[in-house]
C-alpha cells in the first residue's frame, strides 16, 4: 500500500524550541527542559495506540487531537523515508473522537498550551498552528486532501507548515 507522504505534524515548531532553549543554556546555564522517550515495544517497534500514533515522546496536538496518522515513517525512493505519512481519517472516525467542533478545537489548544508550559512549544507557535487548523473546522472533515493530493512523496509540493528539504 502506498501511503501518502508528508507527516504534518509541525517538528519544526519543536526545533525552534530546542533551538530557544539550547541558546538560553549557552548564555544563562538555565538547562533545557527535559521530555520524556517515545515508548518501544519488546521487539523494538515502536509502542502505538488503537489509532497507530506513537506513544511517549513530546505529545503535540496534531497527535494528542489527531485528525489522521502521522507517522514519522515511510518507504520509498530517495529522501521519501525523511518526510513520513500522512493518512486522513474518515469522518466516521472524526465524529467518533469530537463530539463537536468546539470539542476538536478544546483539544488542540489545550495541547498546545500544555506544551507551551512545558517548554516544547513557543507561544508564536502554539498561535500559528491554531490558526493552520482553524480552516479544517467546516462541514468537511478536517483532514481530507484535496483531489490529486494522494501520491508519491517525490511528485507533491511540501505542504503548507512543513519544512521543505534543503540541498
Amino acid at each position: 500500500m502506498t501511503r501518502p507522504p508528508f507527516s504534518r505534524v509541525p517538528l519544526q515548531h519543536v526545533l525552534a524550541a530546542a533551538y530557544a532553549h539550547l541558546s538560553r543554556w549557552v548564555t544563562t546555564g538555565t538547562p533545557p527542559p527535559t521530555a520524556p522517550p517515545l515508548l518501544f515495544n519488546a521487539d523494538g517497534t515502536k509502542a502505538r495506540n488503537e489509532l497507530g500514533l506513537a506513544e511517549g515522546g513530546i505529545r503535540l496536538s496534531q497527535v494528542t487531537a489527531p485528525t489522521a496518522l502521522n507517522t514519522g515513517e515511510k518507504t520509498g525512493q530517495t529522501f521519501c523515508v525523511l518526510f513520513g505519512t500522512h493518512i486522513p481519517f474518515e469522518e466516521a472516525q472524526l465524529k467518533r473522537l469530537y463530539r463537536s467542533k468546539a470539542a476538536y478545537v478544546a483539544g488542540v489548544i489545550k495541547a498546545d498550551a500544555s506544551n507551551v508550559h512545558k517548554g516544547y512549544l513557543q507561544p508564536a507557535d502554539a498561535v500559528q498552528n491554531l490558526k493552520r487548523r482553524l480552516p479544517w473546522i467546516s462541514e468537511q472533515p478536517p483532514s481530507r486532501h484535496p483531489p490529486g493530493q494522494r501520491g508519491d512523496c517525490l511528485s507533491r509540493q511540501v505542504p503548507p507548515g512543513v519544512a521543505a528539504p534543503h540541498g
